[in-house]
């Protein structure tokens, strides 16, 4: 690895990323939700009820930050907690029906995306992209 290829990678994606973060706070903006709350969801809504601390691992956030997340998601109906039968201090989140709505609208708007920049590549270039987020993804978790 040259130099170079650090300087060109670094602004490619950050050519990238800065207009990426831009259409998503866009699109939050039209929800009523936040960034962290519209990713809870999605989460929930991809993998169903799971417990305060699983949700807080895969927001890669603190069981704080995942409290007041569901907190809010609870005060806008949007979550509900729910206890276990295994341990009556434990709770489960799971959506609620305005949930469900909430993550289907933002994952749509995920998916339109998705679709709109491999029309951009080939079909090479776009297997090719997905080993790469693969790849990383398995080496940063």
């Amino acid at each position: 690895m040259t130099e170079s290829q650090v300087e060109q990678l670094n602004n490619e994606m950050h050519n990238f990323f800065n207009p990426f973060n831009s259409w998503e706070t866009l699109i939050v903006r039209l929800s009523k939700l936040s960034i962290t709350e519209n990713h809870a969801t999605e989460i929930l809504g991809i993998h169903g009820e799971m417990n305060m601390k699983e949700l807080a691992e895969r927001l890669s956030v603190t069981q704080n930050t995942v409290t007041a997340t569901i907190d809010k998601l609870e005060r806008g109906r949007y979550a509900r907690r729910k206890k276990t039968d295994d341990d009556r201090r434990a709770y489960m989140i799971e959506l609620t029906p305005d949930g469900k709505s909430a993550f289907k609208k933002h994952r749509y708007d995920h998916l339109r995306l998705t679709k709109e920049l491999i029309l951009l590549l080939g079909e090479e270039e776009t297997d090719t992209l997905i080993r790469i987020f693969r790849n990383l993804n398995e080496h940063l978790s």
